[in-house]
């Protein structure tokens, strides 16, 4: 079918397929290059390093570009080259993931945990803060490890030692000697001499200590981060800990199943995925939920849980599921653009000096307001309809005559996501039907949890870690601020 038109109007259009035209000869003239350089096309040549500063960043990436200009090629076809290289850093070992990696293995238990709260197991609880008691059992709030005199955060990286890191990127950078088919004599001896020792010499005395915390600590106590995503993380005792989190469920009407039922529950799930034809993950597994608290109320020794369900292995493939959350992104992008109302999309750390910059614009901040228990009060059939109807009003006011909607997500390039087919090979195609069914899969059929020794499910909101829970969210308040708006 033709690319969608009006809405924009005929200019729009235009802009549109000259930037699609332009990507094209981008993605022709780096595949041939690489390809006459032996470089994979499915994803970016990596030179990844496990833990790198600034200082090593830039050393890493001068000496890739001194690579990349001793290829012999012309400006142009050197910096087609260079666009196809990252030099990327993996994600470090922080505070927050050594705690949690040790809690959802003990939170997996099948028998509630013993109580740990006496005198004999005080100097345990003290190495990770001050200890306090609710309810006769002992808590952190907030956990505090100390470290050169300094409170470490939750999201302080964890580094690990020297040798390690400078190792890695001396093979990565060797790969990439290799591949590139460079005229000069890299090798692993010139690239470490290269690398100053004095930049990688640091050692992993934190990274042991937080361990060593970790793991004597983290079977009596169930330790996490409030506020998804902060920095601060709080300790509960691990039987209590239980105990509230089965009376939370039970309060908020979810169904509990004993363990023995999760047989019968996959295999359910999996004919629905085998009919739709759908890939299924080997490795899934059912969701972990846990309870994490709001950091204002728990300094004030004040208990407001929130349930999060922590979907490590999802039934469906990973990269399936990517491929329709940005197809659901998108219809919320042209939604956005279409409906006649004051949308301003900040994420988090851009909302804070947005507001704090009003008043210099001669504004002023009359209160601020936040959403409470959003995800508790949306129901799942509600975004199903909003969902149907959203799509069909989007197709009536952009005069759209395919007889089937289809989404097109490109693999390179976020921005050229588009509603039709594209044309070129780099764009993933999803039928509309798909996305709705994947939708309702994920919120009314894949709604099974495993916590407190049992499987909870509720299917009368939108559960909170889902793959579409944020863009189900989202709908909500833009078709619902369409309904309102004449």
């Amino acid at each position: 079918p033709p690319p969608p038109g009006g809405g924009g109007g005929q200019a729009h259009v235009a802009r549109m397929n000259r930037d699609y035209a332009q990507s094209a000869i981008l993605n022709k003239d780096i595949e041939r290059i690489a390809s006459n350089l032996n470089i994979p096309l499915c994803t970016p040549v990596n030179v990844t390093i496990p833990y790198m500063t600034p200082t090593q960043r830039s050393t890493i990436q001068l000496l890739v570009n001194r690579m990349v200009r001793s290829t012999q090629k012309s400006s142009w076809e050197r910096k087609a080259i260079r666009a196809h290289i990252r030099v990327v850093a993996s994600t470090p070992l922080n505070v927050r993931r050594t705690f949690e990696r040790l809690a959802n293995k003990h939170d997996k238990a099948t028998h509630r945990p013993t109580c740990h709260c006496n005198p004999a197991q005080l100097p345990l609880w003290r190495l990770a803060g001050p200890v306090s008691v609710i309810e006769g059992h002992c808590a952190i709030l907030p956990v505090d490890i100390q470290h050169d005199g300094k409170s470490v955060c939750a999201t302080d990286p964890l580094p690990c030692p020297g040798k390690r890191s400078r190792a890695d990127a001396i093979h990565s950078l060797t790969q990439l000697a290799r591949i590139l088919h460079v005229q000069h004599d890299y090798t692993a001896h010139t690239l470490s001499e290269a690398l100053p020792v004095n930049q990688w010499d640091h050692t992993a005395a934190l990274r042991h200590r937080v361990q060593n915390i970790a793991r004597p600590l983290c079977p009596v106590a169930s330790i996490r981060v409030a506020d998804k995503g902060g920095t601060m993380l709080f300790a509960f005792c691990r039987e209590w800990h239980w105990d509230q989190t089965e009376q939370f469920l039970v309060s908020e009407n979810y169904d509990a199943q004993h363990l023995q039922e999760n047989t019968r529950i996959q295999q359910s799930v999996r004919h629905v995925m085998h009919k739709n034809k759908w890939p299924i993950n080997p490795s899934r597994s059912l969701p972990l939920l846990y309870l994490i608290g709001k950091a204002k109320s728990l300094l004030k020794c004040g208990i407001l849980w929130r349930p999060i369900a922590a979907v490590v292995e999802p039934q469906v493939q990973r990269f399936y599921l990517r491929t329709a959350a940005r197809a659901f992104t998108l219809l919320l992008r042209i939604l956005i653009e279409e409906i006649k109302a004051s949308f301003l999309v900040l994420n988090i750390p851009g909302l804070q000096p947005w507001i704090h910059s009003l008043p210099d614009w001669g504004c002023e901040v009359i209160g601020e307001c936040d959403c409470s228990g959003q995800f508790n009060n949306i129901k799942p059939t509600t975004v199903m309809q909003d969902l149907s109807e959203s799509v069909a009003w989007l197709a009536q006011r952009r005069s759209w005559k395919a007889t089937e909607m289809i989404w097109s997500t490109h693999r390179d390039n976020k921005k050229l996501d588009r509603a039709g087919r594209g044309t070129s090979n780099r764009f993933t195609h999803l039928p509309h039907t798909e996305l709705e069914n994947l939708v309702y899969f994920s919120l009314l059929t894949d709604t099974y949890t495993q916590a407190s020794g049992k499987i909870w499910a509720r299917t009368g909101n939108i559960p909170m870690g889902g793959p579409f829970s944020a863009q189900s969210a989202d709908l909500w308040s833009v078709w619902g601020a369409k309904k309102r708006v004449h």
